[in-house]
């Protein structure tokens, strides 16, 4: 038996490093807090450094992140859900401005039969995802609330493909 210098609690000599006076518990925290602290004295360099070796070793970047979604998917889906839940009003605000930003987008010259087209691309989104089994999203070719450019809710500006792809391609214009 040994105690700890630290918490002072009397514990097996298996809970202490060899020719150390701190139990494992103790230890661990003493080098999260120092790890942290480091982190935040070299936090621009760090990330420099990150950045350059994912620049230098793509694949290897592409697999580990591959290998930590797979590891935390449904970790992450849980928080999701858990933010949701505690978090409506911001969920109904974000929500809201999206549809704000739809309907500001929607020219007011657009015919009855563009508005039949739209609602048939969502059908046709729903559709789709009740026969192949996984999601689909009606989505803006050009996004109505882009960095470089902003398009309109107007039928030719919708696509009906895979949430995968859309989530992927976030606010972004992809040309192809």
């Amino acid at each position: 038996m040994k105690t700890c210098r630290v918490c002072k609690q009397t514990k097996p000599l298996t809970q202490f490093e060899p020719q150390r006076r701190q139990c494992l518990d103790c230890r661990k925290i003493y080098s999260k807090v120092r790890r942290a602290a480091y982190y935040a004295r070299n936090r621009e360099e760090l990330i420099l450094k990150s950045k350059l070796w994912r620049e230098q070793n793509p694949e290897r970047a592409r697999q580990l992140r591959k290998a930590e979604y797979h590891a935390n998917h449904e970790l992450a889906k849980e928080a999701a859900r858990k933010y949701r839940a505690e978090n409506p009003a911001k969920i109904n605000a974000w929500s809201r401005k999206h549809q704000l930003a739809k309907k500001m987008r929607t020219p007011n010259w657009l015919a009855v039969d563009d508005y039949w087209m739209m609602e048939e691309a969502y059908e046709l989104a729903a559709l789709r995802t009740k026969m192949f089994g996984f999601n689909w999203h009606v989505d803006h070719i050009i996004p109505l609330q882009g960095k470089l450019v902003s398009g309109l809710h107007v039928p030719h500006n919708l696509q009906v493909i895979p949430a995968k792809e859309n989530i992927r391609k976030r606010n972004k214009f992809v040309t192809t």
